[in-house]
């Protein structure tokens, strides 16, 4: 398993509370089993080391936040630094040549991305595995996480499946279209016609990305992108 944590959120929605080192991923706010508090980065790794003991993990955040990184989930860590803010295409484009280039990594391998700030347990993480075999058995470009929505929100971005979920775990589902983020009137019409809350889980070949970083910056290879990421524009996966 090859897995990207994206980590790399300044915490603004909380600011004062957060900013900067101090973003919400960071906070201990949550607490374990026996009472000892830790953070939405801490919990997501322990869930996610705890399935997959064998994975490659590769934690995506700005450079100023590595440190506290290490501190809270090891000195070995490693972390696909960005020296600016780039959104969350560049941060995982990344993270993905670090895989290819550091690792040497196989091509035709697939990578999940997740993000650290996820309010989930153990079964959401077991997805994972499921999603990486679809893409390098069934030749599926990518695979997404879709959630039944509790409420027709306008914070969140919606997928919309060609049929409705039944909430089977593991189910695979061809997407019809994308909304981001749309207002009120629109969540409840798409909730109504049974959209899903898009979880921001991604999982894809090395290859894929590669393909399209090729294509939209004419780089391929990790030390150049690095070189070139000031210079990037800041795109939204």
């Amino acid at each position: 398993m090859n897995i990207i944590i994206l980590s790399g959120g300044s915490g603004k929605r909380l600011w004062p509370l957060t900013g900067g080192q101090r973003a919400k991923q960071f906070i201990k706010c949550l607490k374990r089993e026996d009472g000892t508090p830790e953070s939405m980065l801490q919990r997501a790794y322990r869930n996610i080391t705890g399935i997959y003991p064998d994975a490659r993990i590769v934690v995506a955040a700005n450079s100023r936040q590595t440190e506290t990184i290490r501190d809270q989930i090891g000195e070995k860590t490693d972390i696909s630094a960005e020296p600016c803010a780039r959104d969350t295409f560049a941060a995982m484009a990344l993270a993905v040549l670090y895989f290819s280039d550091r690792f040497r990594v196989d091509e035709n391998e697939a990578v999940v991305v997740c993000p650290s700030d996820a309010y989930a347990e153990k079964p959401f993480y077991e997805c994972f595995k499921l999603m990486s075999d679809e893409v390098q058995s069934a030749g599926t470009d990518m695979v997404l996480v879709g959630r039944k929505p509790d409420n027709a929100s306008s914070e969140y971005g919606y997928i919309m499946p060609e049929q409705r979920m039944n909430g089977d775990l593991g189910k695979f589902l061809k997407v019809k279209s994308f909304v981001e983020k749309p207002d009120t009137a629109t969540s409840l019409k798409l909730v109504d016609e049974g959209a899903l809350w898009n979880c921001g889980v991604f999982a894809f070949r090395i290859s894929n990305m590669k393909r399209i970083v090729k294509e939209l910056t004419g780089i391929d290879n990790y030390t150049q992108f690095l070189d070139r990421y000031a210079s990037l524009p800041s795109l939204s996966f």
